[in-house]
């Protein structure tokens, strides 16, 4: 059974006239992208208006993709609970939910980490284990020619 989603007039309603006006303009000018969804989640990036790429999630309530119970956006937008990306991404939603592919939990925990600490895990585990550390090495000079 599909589940409802979150329909332009309820966007509207939640976010107020000046930041769904905004959250269009940035919806039809491309700027939200990397589209995905994880259980009641979903989210992405948006570029701002000064070149920034913001990380967004919205998370609905578990019976249907229109009931809003949170939402996050790692632009510095303080004063206002709503913002133009996270309105740029309810709208992107609502036109394309097909466009919001699965994610799995591995990806949602790695999505939120540092590459630092992404590399420096990997590398503690590539020392551990020579079969790691040797896939690594394979993977990351595969395809690549070698010169004189």
């Amino acid at each position: 059974m599909r589940r409802k989603i979150i329909s332009l007039k309820m966007i509207q309603n939640f976010c107020g006239e000046p930041i769904f006006s905004r959250g269009m303009e940035y919806y039809h000018q491309n700027k939200f992208h990397g589209p995905y969804r994880y259980n009641d989640c979903i989210g992405g990036r948006c570029r701002g208006s000064m070149g920034h790429s913001y990380r967004v999630e919205i998370i609905f309530d578990s019976s249907s993709f229109s009931n809003i119970k949170e939402l996050y956006c790692s632009c510095p937008t303080e004063h206002y609970y709503v913002c133009k990306h996270v309105t740029a991404a309810l709208i992107s939603f609502c036109r394309h939910p097909d466009y919001f592919k699965q994610k799995k939990e591995i990806e949602m925990i790695l999505m939120k980490k540092s590459k630092k600490w992404i590399v420096d895990s990997i590398l503690d585990y590539a020392c551990m284990n020579k079969n790691v550390s040797e896939y690594i090495i394979k993977a990351a000079t595969k395809g690549k020619r070698k010169t004189k």
